[in-house]
């Protein structure tokens, strides 16, 4: 926690910027998302059902395809690239985007598919990815990748230091204002991550991601109920996001809802999450203890079905 005080001093000029509320961060008129995204999450909802299914070569068919009808689509660059990645050797991924890059040294997507392929040689993926940010300031996603590196380096202040610096070419980017408000929540800064999810959701009301991680903000500030129904409502529009249900499992721990806080523990499992010993214990004590008929479920009310509900 002394470190994190420590980095919020440090980090006090940068904060600033859209300290007072959201209307006065950016005109009205101004609410508009200035990331370019081609294709939605829901558009690639298939190739990520393909993915689950275990049919990676119908799933890379069509990333190809939607690659090549959509040039400008990130996401879809990514998750082609992330499904070669499996099947790749490294030295063969580096080959294949090392080559798209010298086919198109200008374009901003090969250098920074290019950073991606090298990713864990760190200097030569952030050269990389410096000249795609270079070619197109606007685009979000070469400062998202400077900042994870930064970031896995252990250097948060060089990772907040990116985003800022980012946001001062592209204020209105819904994505920075997400990825750097999930940054102050994991930093614990509550206050300054609330206040760039809630821009962010204002910016990109179709995008619920955010939303999530206001719901674990609100959790971790204590407000329970807000928290309750701010992560039912993320999770009910996207189940499979995986981050929403360990804080949704506390909750109903907290309750003392030990069927539904163990729905939504297997809920994340099922989704990626680590297992945590600790909290398959306290479910387990909790399910004796509503065996023994002493626990009563105290969560507030909620309309729409959601896994772990």
């Amino acid at each position: 926690m002394k470190a994190v005080k420590s980095l919020s001093w440090l980090l006090a000029p940068w904060l600033v910027f859209c300290s007072l509320p959201l209307s006065s961060c950016l005109e009205q008129d101004q609410y508009q998302n200035s990331d370019v995204a081609p294709l939605s999450e829901r558009q690639l909802q298939a190739v990520v059902e393909l993915v689950t299914g275990g049919d990676l070569a119908a799933a890379e068919a069509q990333l190809v395809e939607l690659c090549s009808r959509h040039p400008d689509s990130v996401e879809a660059h990514r998750q082609l690239q992330d499904l070669r990645r499996e099947r790749l050797s490294a030295a063969e991924l580096e080959r294949l985007y090392t080559d798209e890059l010298q086919r198109q040294p200008t374009r901003a997507m090969s250098h920074y598919l290019a950073g991606r392929a090298v990713i864990d040689r760190a200097d030569e993926a952030r050269e990389r990815f410096e000249q795609a940010l270079r070619l197109e300031p606007m685009n979000p996603w070469p400062s998202v990748a400077l900042a994870y590196l930064a970031r896995s380096e252990g250097d948060y202040f060089a990772a907040v230091s990116v985003y800022r610096q980012a946001l001062e070419s592209a204020p209105r980017s819904a994505r920075l204002r997400w990825f750097l408000g999930s940054l102050y929540l994991d930093l614990g800064l509550l206050v300054d991550a609330q206040r760039e999810l809630q821009l962010a959701l204002r910016l990109d009301p179709s995008n619920v991601r955010p939303l999530t991680a206001l719901g674990r903000v609100h959790h971790a500030l204590g407000r329970k109920e807000l928290a309750y129904q701010t992560l039912r409502r993320s999770l009910h529009q996207l189940p499979e996001q995986s981050a929403g249900y360990e804080p949704l499992t506390r909750l109903y721990l907290e309750w003392r809802c030990s069927d539904k806080a163990m729905a939504a523990y297997r809920s994340g499992l099922e989704l990626g999450t680590e297992p945590d010993p600790a909290l398959e214990g306290q479910l387990r004590a909790l399910q004796l203890v509503d065996q023994e008929g002493a626990a009563q479920c105290k969560a507030p009310s909620w309309s729409a079905g959601v896994a772990g509900s």
